[in-house]
């Protein structure tokens, strides 16, 4: 496998994986897949570490539309209004308050 083929690989797979989250159905079996994949891409010097991450993120804002700090900070501040009761917060309409 050369290395364009192994991060056309690469991206297909992450990209897999995150249609999987956004289902609602994680594939650990992927994610495992996935981290032996890069692990031998960085063993075998195809590819390194900042490479995938960018690739994984690449991936995640295809799926997602968002990066992937975008979607951890939405997803805090989710959890937080609900530790907090913070009615307010989900008292505004779902489309202003995922487009914030």
């Amino acid at each position: 496998m050369d290395q364009q083929s192994y991060l056309t690989q690469l991206d297909m797979l992450f990209t897999q994986y995150f249609k999987s989250i956004l289902t609602k159905t994680p594939d650990n079996e992927l994610k495992y897949r996935i981290q032996g994949f890069i692990q031998a891409g960085e063993t075998l010097s195809i590819i390194s570490r900042n490479q995938s991450t960018q690739i994984m993120e690449d991936a995640h804002l295809q799926v997602f539309g968002e990066s992937i700090d975008e979607r951890k900070s939405k997803k805090r501040a989710f959890k937080e209004a609900l530790k907090a009761r913070d009615e307010s917060y989900f008292e505004m309409p779902a489309y202003e308050r995922l487009n914030d």
